[in-house]
């Protein structure tokens, strides 16, 4: 199960490097003369799900663009400085944001952004999403959703988060809720720690990305008992979904490209066509199924109807955890 772990970590680092170097390739090959780049920017640090995924589209957007496409980390405030950067950039297709599900939720979490996050933007494309799994600790008597919601009513549960407020911290909340409890949250911004605590039983429930938890569920770490997406997973097809015992219910990480408000149709035309392309060419998606998530490629405007329902879906689960709006 060790070798498991080290082929996940060896097979992530190895994509990464790819896509870095594809990245590099694509823009020195539009060096002088060249148009100016485009800046792809990610709110999250190199070596992230979210860096990876943005380095796999730079470098299949750059020939389809005729432009070097510039991958730009701007960390800080879970991706809240990456999209003020966005929001203030001139509307001219030369810089644009990989979104991630921090994206939607920082408004109902966080007070006076300097960004509106329904006003500012201009969808582009929804580019992948991927799966999310409901772990819970070895030694706790649940092994399906059923058997948690019991173990939930009838005694404390400590479950695990990355931060107040995160995403999978409002995953947890939603999950409770619809099994009529709720359990005692422990914010830890060390996922490795999150995982050495449910194997240790100091922590008791946990979301994670299902690429980063099933090494451990293999090497039995932790429990699996339910994959949060509306469909069953590849990797893992013996475990259920939420929606199996929750009807509707559905959460997964998703990333998406979005521009700042304002954007002319027909640079918005030409970004939303090459961008669907890039996602679509089968080394691109063969390379975000590697590393745990699903291609899409869609059109601005359907990217739109997903944030929307975003939106309605954190704001809702904000309210339940108690924290407060952001004041826009």
């Amino acid at each position: 199960m060790k070798d498991l772990g080290r082929r996940f970590a060896v097979s992530f680092a190895a994509i990464t490097v790819a896509g870095l170097a594809c990245n590099e390739t694509a823009s020195a090959q539009s060096a002088s003369p060249s148009p100016e780049p485009v800046r792809l920017l990610v709110g999250f640090a190199q070596g992230s799900n979210s860096d990876v995924v943005a380095r796999l589209l730079a470098a299949a957007m750059a020939p389809r663009l005729g432009r070097p496409v510039v991958v730009e980390n701007r960390v800080g405030g879970s991706g809240n400085a990456m999209a003020e950067a966005v929001a203030r950039a001139a509307p001219d297709g030369s810089t644009i944001g990989l979104l991630a599900p921090s994206f939607p939720v920082a408004r109902h979490v966080a007070r006076n952004l300097p960004f509106d996050p329904q006003a500012d933007f201009t969808p582009i494309s929804l580019t992948a999403t991927a799966p999310v799994l409901v772990l819970v600790s070895p030694d706790l008597p649940a092994r399906d959703l059923r058997e948690l919601g019991e173990v939930l009513r009838s005694r404390p549960v400590v479950c695990a988060t990355l931060g107040e407020g995160t995403f999978l911290h409002l995953s947890l909340v939603l999950l409770t809720r619809a099994l009529g409890s709720e359990c005692r949250p422990d914010h830890n911004p060390n996922p490795s720690a999150v995982i050495a605590g449910l194997e240790a039983g100091r922590v008791q429930l946990y979301f994670s990305a299902a690429a980063a938890a099933l090494p451990a569920v293999r090497a039995g770490r932790a429990r699996a008992i339910a994959v949060a997406s509306t469909q069953r997973i590849a990797a893992a097809p013996d475990i259920p979904t939420v929606a199996e015992t929750v009807p509707g219910f559905e959460v997964e990480a998703w990333y998406g490209v979005a521009g700042p408000s304002g954007l002319p149709s027909e640079v918005l035309d030409r970004l939303q066509r090459v961008a669907m392309e890039a996602t679509r060419d089968p080394a691109v998606a063969g390379r975000l199924r590697e590393v745990g998530a699903e291609p899409v490629g869609s059109t601005g405007s359907e990217f739109a109807v997903r944030l929307r329902a975003e939106d309605t879906k954190w704001a809702e689960a904000a309210q339940a955890a108690g924290l407060r709006p952001a004041g826009l």
